[in-house]
């Protein structure tokens, strides 16, 4: 494949085998575990994900929570997730072992009660330096598959978030990611991230989890973000679907 495209394109910048398996890790999922443990610490934000690498660990985790989602290391647009509790956990066994075995770990998380779906996105510079993007107001379908996203402005969307938690704490969630992904793609990565956040109703009270998912490319979020600032009159509103 490297030759054929050498051929192809002999100018296209290939990147080495070893940038390329950075890269690929980085993209996995597990890489936001310990992100998330930090987000988590901060006031009115909730969230906890666990990397297993037996069934039996899946499965007595299941038991302290309930119930649980679980998620492949890699795969995107709401691929690799799957919701279980006691009852259907038997039906999920096959997928959980055909992952172990591909992939060698599951992540699993426990389940919260969803209102709202956002992301907060930023850009990052081949020297690693990380910086804020814009907001993705954005809707799935009951599978957690991409929607569509509202087209608005920043300053509309974390109104709208403001009524569920303050915008000092979505403040404080935006310093923290950016100071602790500083430098952590240098010389490997260079381009948007998206970090997928949403707002929780937890026994009547909303939290904040600050970190679903970690897409380290060019997403939906971004491509909204730019239509919006760049073609649409500041005074309107849309929405931004595929169909």
């Amino acid at each position: 494949l490297v030759r054929k495209i050498h051929r192809l394109a002999p100018d296209f910048p290939l990147l080495s085998l070893e940038t390329t398996e950075k890269l690929k890790m980085l993209s996995s999922r597990v890489t936001y575990v310990s992100l998330l443990a930090t987000l988590s610490k901060i006031p009115n934000c909730i969230g906890e994900s666990c990397v297993f690498d037996t069934f039996e660990g899946i499965e007595n985790y299941l038991n302290e929570h309930t119930v649980i989602m679980m998620k492949s290391p890699w795969s995107g647009s709401g691929n690799g997730v799957r919701k279980a509790d006691k009852f259907n956990f038997p039906d999920h066994r096959n997928w959980v072992k055909n992952v172990l075995q591909k992939q060698h770990v599951v992540l699993a998380e426990p389940f919260y009660h969803k209102v709202v779906d956002f992301a907060m996105e930023f850009y990052v510079d081949i020297k690693g330096k990380v910086s804020f993007a814009g907001y993705s107001l954005f809707r799935t379908d009951t599978n957690g598959r991409y929607k569509e996203n509202w087209l608005t402005s920043d300053n509309r969307i974390e109104q709208h978030l403001s009524k569920y938690v303050s915008t000092e704490v979505l403040g404080q969630v935006k310093m923290t990611i950016v100071d602790c992904l500083k430098y952590k793609y240098t010389d490997v990565y260079a381009g948007y991230f998206g970090v997928d956040m949403m707002i929780c109703d937890e026994a009547g009270k909303y939290y904040l989890h600050p970190c679903v998912e970690l897409n380290l490319r060019m997403n939906m979020g971004i491509l909204s973000r730019r239509l919006f600032d760049n073609y649409v009159c500041p005074n309107s509103e849309g929405s931004y679907q595929i169909e």
